[in-house]
């Protein structure tokens, strides 16, 4: 690769295999900054130094994983607040993808033997005419361009990067966690149960409720764990969070459970608040509605999904007793 590509100065691999012995080297032979790390819509991102070298560049948004986590909605409103908020965003398209409009996996299953014949001759046979990666893409760079958005090459971002100081030094924590002394983690198993909930309580009481991190800075455990509820609900029903914090986790269930009822319960009521309850990322993405209600003397946040078709304003419908 190196004799072939002798001014190349960055890389990617496919499915962004890594290896440290494989980076290491290339940083040897004169590469300097590589973007081989997926961060799927993870707002504020910054490059990062990699042990071996390299800078590196987050991937903050890729066609496939796009559709893998969303089923292929291309619907650009629902993530356009996701792609100017601050932060790097480095976008990842596959040109066979978009030559193709690819929406689905199962789309690219079907047509991916024509990779190496893609042309001409068959272009308008084999694209997709509905919304796909295409589509998703003009429209994007349309939009962006209304915006008076710049785009920015790899290379040019690199030049521009301030080396000789720390890339990111502003705390991106606040509002997602709270830091604790050892005086206080001791005491904290000495206090009775009651103490210990308004403990925690207190804690969530700090967190910025429309952060779709208020909850929980594990993106990718947190993803994986949706995945998963999603592939064992089958048959319509209701779906009880127990600790539903924001609701980030509902709201990604309803833009797939189609009729189904989705409730929340969480004691705090900073993260339950209905004008910040949900994360706007969140909001935007399943247009859910949302009502309060009473359960057990504890107020529950409720959101429910009918006709794929309801508003992301919240309002209150019952109040707690």
């Amino acid at each position: 690769m190196c004799r072939a590509f002798p001014e190349a100065r960055t890389f990617r691999s496919h499915a962004f295999f890594e290896h440290t012995g494989v980076a290491r080297e290339l940083h040897r032979r004169g590469y300097l900054y590589d973007s081989n790390l997926c961060l799927y819509l993870q707002p504020a991102l910054a490059p990062l130094r990699h042990h071996t070298g390299l800078v590196r560049f987050p991937v903050f948004w890729e066609d496939d994983v796009h559709f893998a986590n969303t089923g292929g909605d291309w619907d650009l409103d629902k993530y356009l607040a996701d792609f100017t908020t601050p932060g790097l965003k480095v976008l990842n398209f596959h040109p066979f993808l978009v030559a193709a409009n690819v929406p689905n996996q199962d789309y690219y299953e079907k047509i991916k033997r024509h990779i190496p014949d893609l042309g001409p001759d068959n272009i308008d046979r084999i694209r997709y005419q509905g919304k796909g990666v295409r589509t998703f893409l003009v429209s994007l760079l349309e939009t962006l361009k209304k915006r008076g958005e710049r785009l920015y090459t790899l290379g040019e971002l690199y030049r521009m990067l301030p080396l000789d100081q720390p890339i990111a030094a502003e705390d991106k924590t606040a509002g997602r966690m709270t830091a604790h002394s050892e005086a206080e983690h001791h005491a904290y198993w000495k206090m009775s149960e009651e103490a210990r909930q308004a403990f925690v309580r207190q804690d969530f009481q700090q967190r910025n409720a429309r952060d779709r991190y208020a909850t929980s800075r594990d993106y990718n455990a947190r993803e994986l764990e949706i995945q998963s509820l999603r592939a064992h609900l089958e048959r319509k029903g209701r779906v009880l969070d127990l600790g539903c914090g924001n609701g980030y986790t509902l709201i990604s269930l309803a833009r797939s459970l189609e009729g189904w009822d989705l409730c929340g319960v969480d004691f705090s009521d900073n993260l339950r608040r209905p004008n910040t309850s949900s994360p706007s990322a969140s909001c935007r993405t399943c247009r859910a509605r949302r009502c309060s209600a009473t359960w057990c003397g504890r107020r529950i946040a409720c959101w429910r999904r009918a006709g794929g078709c309801c508003s992301a304003r919240a309002r209150r419908t019952a109040s707690t007793r």
